[in-house]
């Protein structure tokens, strides 16, 4: 048994992967096997987290054990642990090398109280789904009077040339 894990970690590394993330539990001799050929391994309990990472990634979550495709693989500059505001969390960073830029992002918010935080919350919330319905329906247009000024200073512009 030992051996086999040990064959199968070691493909898995050979294939190029330096960070598993894990849905389920690991063993603890695959830990040890990871930790000898330099793999980082994390768990994440959410199934939604999971796909959430994945799509951030480009990577397809898989049910074997063994080495991934190319095609399978993600991929991300920068995976590092660090404590922001008390809480220890995991980074996953994709800078400008990333082929088709990073799809994800997240907002750390923190207040004084929790009604506050939850204010920030929606109001985050809202400012995301109002791009969000900006960016699938061209037809909607600012309001407050934004519409009405632009089109003053583009015919401002055009009655001065």
């Amino acid at each position: 048994e030992e051996t086999k894990m040990d064959e199968i970690i070691k493909s898995i590394a050979s294939a190029g992967v330096t960070v598993i993330v894990s849905g389920g539990s690991v063993s603890e001799m695959a830990l040890h096997f990871m930790e000898q050929y330099g793999i980082m391994c994390i768990k994440i309990a959410s199934k939604w987290e999971l796909r959430r990472l994945c799509s951030a990634v480009n990577a397809t979550a898989l049910v074997r054990l063994g080495p991934p495709t190319p095609e399978e693989m993600g991929f991300c500059d920068l995976v590092k642990v660090q404590e922001i505001g008390g809480r220890i969390v995991t980074l996953f960073t994709q800078t400008k090398s990333a082929s088709d830029g990073c799809r994800l992002s997240t907002v750390i918010l923190r207040a004084s109280t929790s009604s506050l935080l939850a204010d920030l919350e929606r109001a985050v919330d809202d400012g995301v789904h109002a791009v969000k319905n900006l960016c699938k329906d061209g037809r909607l247009v600012p309001g407050a009077g934004a519409t009405e000024m632009e089109l003053s200073l583009r015919l401002k512009r055009f009655a001065d040339t």
